[in-house]
C-alpha cells in the first residue's frame, strides 16, 4: 500500500553489488528489484540509479547494520529519508554470480536495534519501521515555507530581499538551547557544490534511441516542451536536460554500434541546443560569478562532455566520417565555450578547497551571531584542528574581515550588525596538508596474477570524513588503479587476492594537470590503506599523489526575531515512478514552498488544480538544499497538485498512442481477413 508517507524503504540484504540484480531462491531474477515492481513505495538499495554520493551513503548505512552499530545507522537513515526496512529471507544466497548476501546477519542486527520494530510479515518478507524520524520545520521570516528538517537550506537566491530561510535545528545542535532565540538560519554553501562538480557525474539511463520508431513521438514532445513559454533560466534548464539525455543516447548508440547517420543527427541536435544555451547565457546578467548558475550548467554538461571527449580519444573514432568527426568535436567545442562564461569560478578550481563561500541573508536590521563548528574543520597530520585564517563578509561589493571568537564548546562565532539584505560570508583556510604517506612497495596478488603496487596510509583516518585523492600521471600507455582496502576487514574467506571497499582507474593527464577522486569511507572502516597498482611487475608510472580532506562545514546564523508556526498537513500518492498526486490542507498563509525530495531536474513540473478541477502548470521552480525540487505556492486556495516528469509523461503518451495504433491496425487486418473469407465463401 501507500501509507508510508514520504519515507523510503531500504531493502535487506542489499541487491547484488556487482550486477545490481535482484534474485530469489524460487527462480525470479531481474535488474529491476521485485519490491519496486510490486508496490508504489519508494524502495531503495545499492543500484545504478543512485548518484555516487547516494551510493556512498547507502554503503555506509549497510556497513553500520553489519557492524551492529545503531547510532550511525540512524544518522544515515535520516540523511537518506529512510523510514522502513524490508528484510527478504528468500533471496538467492548460493554464492553464484547473481546471489545476494545472507539475510541472517542483517536480521540479527536490526532486531537488536532499540529504534527498529517489526510491523508485519509477508511470507518470507518481514517489514520493519524506524521510529526515530521526527520532523521539525523550516521557516522564513515572511512565513513562506514549512518543510521537514532535513531540508536545512533552501535556494536563498529565489527569495526577495527581506526573506530569510531558517531551520529549527535544535534537535541537531542541542547546545543552542541555551540561547534566547527563536530563529536559526542554516546558510547555503555556494562554492561547495562547485567543488564537487570537478568529479564528472554519470549519464542517465535511456531506453528509446533515435533508431527506434517510437523516437518520433519523443522528438515531437521534446519540441512541445521547448515551445512552452518560460523564463530564460527555466528555458536553459530544459535545454541542459535535453543535452544530457541525448548525450546518454549517443553513448548508448556507440556501445550498440548503431548506424552512423543516427549518431550524426543526434550530434547535430545536441550542438544546436548548446548554441541556444550559449545565446541565453550571453544575455544573462552577472553570470561570471553566479555560483548557482555555474553549478546547474556543470551538473548537466559534465557528463555530456565526458561522452564526446571519450569518443574522440577512442581508436575507432578515426574510422568515422568527416561529418561525424566534425560534429563530435563541435559539441566539445560548444561546451568549452559555455564554460568560459564562468572562467572566474572555474579557472582555479582548487581555490574552493580552502575558500568556502556562503550566502547569508539578514531579514531585518539588527545584530546577528554567525556560528560554525570546529568539529567539521579539517585536521592536520598531528590531529589538531585547522581553523580558518580569516573570515570575511562581502555586502554590496564592500568586504570586511570579521573577528572570530570562541563560543561554547566546539563552536566559533562572528558577530555582525547589518541592515536588511544579503551578502557573501567566506571562510579562508590555509593550504591543507597531504595526509598520505607511502610506506612500502612490492608485488600484490590479484586473480589475474601479481602486479606491483605502492602502499600508503592516510594520517588520522576517520570514516566520518571524506578525502580528496589527487594523482598526476602523464604516461598514457600503462594503466594505473587505486584500491582503498581496510587492513582490519576480511573481504573473503575463500581467497587472499587484494580487494577493497572502493577503487578507481586513473586516467592519463597532461603535464601539470591531475586526476581527482573523492573517497567516502564506509562507516565501518577502521584502517584504510591505499594501493596504487600497475598491471604488471613494474611499479606504476605515477608522478605524484596526494590525499587531503574534503570538507563542507555548516554555517549557522542566529537572532531572536521569529515565532514558530504550525505545519500544514501534507499527503501524497505515487501514481507511477514519474507522477505524484499531492494534497495539502491547513496552509492558511499567503504563500509557502512545496519541496519534492528527488534530485533537481528542470523537467519536473508542478500542476495545481484550479476551482474548475483543471490542472494548470505552476512556475517558480528552484533547487532546495542543493539537491531537491521546490516550488513557491502563492495561492493558498490550491489544495491538490500533480508533480510530473515532463519527458517521461511524453513517453507514456507516445506509448499509449503507439499501442492504440497497433490495436487499430490489428483490428483492420482481422476485419479485412474475415470479409475476404466471407466473399470467398459466397
Amino acid at each position: 500500500n501507500n501509507n508510508l508517507g514520504e519515507k523510503r524503504v531500504l531493502l535487506l540484504p542489499p541487491v547484488n553489488k556487482n550486477w545490481q540484480s535482484d534474485a530469489y531462491s524460487w527462480g525470479y531474477w531481474s535488474l529491476s528489484p521485485l519490491p519496486y515492481a510490486l508496490s508504489t513505495a519508494r524502495v531503495i538499495s545499492r543500484w545504478h540509479g543512485l548518484t555516487n554520493e547516494e551510493t556512498a551513503l547507502i554503503d555506509r548505512l549497510y556497513g553500520s547494520i553489519k557492524e551492529n552499530n545503531e547510532s550511525p545507522f540512524l544518522q544515515f537513515a535520516e540523511k537518506l529519508n529512510i523510514g522502513y526496512l524490508l528484510l527478504r529471507e528468500d533471496v538467492l544466497t548460493d554464492s553464484t554470480w547473481s546471489s545476494s548476501e545472507r539475510p541472517e546477519s542483517y536480521k540479527k542486527a536490526i532486531e537488536s536495534f532499540e529504534k527498529v520494530s517489526k510491523v508485519k510479515k509477508f511470507g518470507e518478507w518481514e517489514f520493519y519501521k524506524i521510529s526515530t524520524n521526527v520532523n521539525s520545520e523550516v521557516y522564513t521570516t515572511s512565513e513562506v515555507n514549512i518543510a521537514p528538517d532535513r531540508y536545512v537550506t533552501l535556494a536563498n537566491s529565489f527569495f526577495d530581499e527581506g526573506h530569510s530561510v531558517g531551520s529549527t535545528v535544535l534537535k541537531l545542535y542541542p547546545e543552542f538551547e541555551s540561547f534566547k532565540t527563536k530563529l536559526m538560519q542554516v546558510y547555503d554553501c555556494l562554492s561547495c557544490p562547485l567543488e564537487k562538480k570537478f568529479n564528472l557525474q554519470s549519464s542517465p539511463e535511456v531506453e528509446i534511441l533515435p533508431n527506434s520508431i517510437l523516437y518520433a513521438f519523443k522528438e515531437d514532445q521534446e519540441q512541445k516542451l521547448l515551445a512552452t513559454q518560460k523564463d530564460s533560466r527555466s528555458k536553459m534548464g530544459d535545454y541542459l536536460g535535453l543535452v544530457l539525455r541525448r548525450s546518454a543516447e549517443q553513448q548508448r548508440m556507440v556501445d550498440l554500434q548503431i548506424k552512423e547517420k543516427y549518431l550524426l543527427e543526434n550530434a547535430v541536435t545536441i550542438r544546436t541546443y548548446l548554441g541556444e544555451i550559449y545565446s541565453l547565457l550571453e544575455v544573462t546578467p552577472d553570470k561570471t560569478n553566479d555560483f548557482e548558475l555555474a553549478n546547474m550548467v556543470l551538473e548537466y554538461l559534465s557528463p555530456a562532455e565526458r561522452v564526446f571527449s571519450d569518443r574522440v580519444v577512442r581508436s575507432d573514432f578515426k574510422a568515422a566520417s568527416n561529418k561525424l568527426i566534425d560534429e563530435t568535436l563541435g559539441v566539445v567545442w560548444e561546451i568549452e565555450r559555455i564554460k568560459e562564461f564562468f572562467t572566474p569560478l572555474l579557472s582555479n578550481i582548487e581555490q574552493w578547497a580552502t575558500r568556502k563561500v556562503y550566502k547569508v541573508v539578514f531579514p531585518e536590521d539588527g545584530k546577528y551571531n554567525i556560528f560554525f563548528p570546529t568539529t567539521s574543520m579539517p585536521k592536520a597530520i598531528d590531529g589538531s584542528i585547522i581553523l580558518p585564517d580569516s573570515v570575511q563578509l562581502k555586502i554590496d561589493n564592500q568586504t570586511k574581515t570579521l573577528e572570530v571568537e570562541k563560543a561554547q564548546e566546539n563552536w566559533m562565532v562572528t558577530r555582525v550588525e547589518e541592515k536588511q539584505g544579503s551578502g557573501e560570508y567566506t571562510l579562508h583556510f590555509p593550504d591543507l596538508p597531504n595526509l598520505l604517506t607511502i610506506e612500502s612497495s612490492g608485488l600484490e596478488k590479484f586473480s589475474f596474477g601479481e602486479t606491483a603496487c605502492f602502499k600508503g596510509k592516510i594520517a588520522n583516518f576517520d570514516p566520518r570524513r571524506a578525502y580528496e585523492i589527487k594523482i598526476w600521471k602523464q604516461d598514457r600507455l600503462r594503466p594505473v588503479k587505486i584500491i582503498f582496502s581496510d587492513d582490519e576487514f576480511t573481504y573473503s574467506e575463500r581467497h587472499g587476492f587484494l580487494q577493497g571497499e572502493d577503487s578507481f582507474e586513473v586516467p592519463a593527464t597532461a603535464e601539470g594537470v591531475y586526476a581527482r577522486y573523492l573517497f567516502f569511507p564506509s562507516v565501518s572502516a577502521k584502517i584504510i590503506s591505499l594501493y596504487i597498482c600497475s598491471d604488471n611487475a613494474e611499479l606504476p608510472p605515477v608522478d605524484k599523489i596526494e590525499a587531503k580532506e574534503f570538507f563542507s562545514p555548516p554555517v549557522i546564523g542566529i537572532n531572536g526575531s521569529y515565532e514558530s508556526k504550525v505545519s500544514p498537513s501534507i499527503s501524497y500518492f505515487r501514481d507511477n515512478p514519474t507522477s505524484y498526486t499531492v494534497e495539502i490542507s491547513g496552509a492558511n498563509k499567503d504563500s509557502y514552498v512545496l519541496v519534492f525530495n528527488e534530485k533537481f531536474n528542470p523537467s519536473w513540473q508542478l500542476l495545481g488544480q484550479n476551482e474548475y478541477g483543471k490542472f494548470l502548470s505552476l512556475g517558480d521552480h528552484f533547487t532546495v538544499d542543493g539537491y531537491a525540487n521546490g516550488w513557491l505556492i502563492s495561492d493558498p486556495n490550491i489544495k491538490k497538485f500533480k508533480i510530473e516528469y515532463a519527458p517521461q509523461s511524453v513517453f507514456y503518451k507516445a506509448g499509449a498512442f503507439s499501442a492504440v495504433s497497433v490495436l487499430a491496425a490489428i483490428s483492420w487486418l482481422v476485419f479485412t481477413f474475415v470479409r475476404s473469407r466471407n466473399k470467398n465463401g459466397n
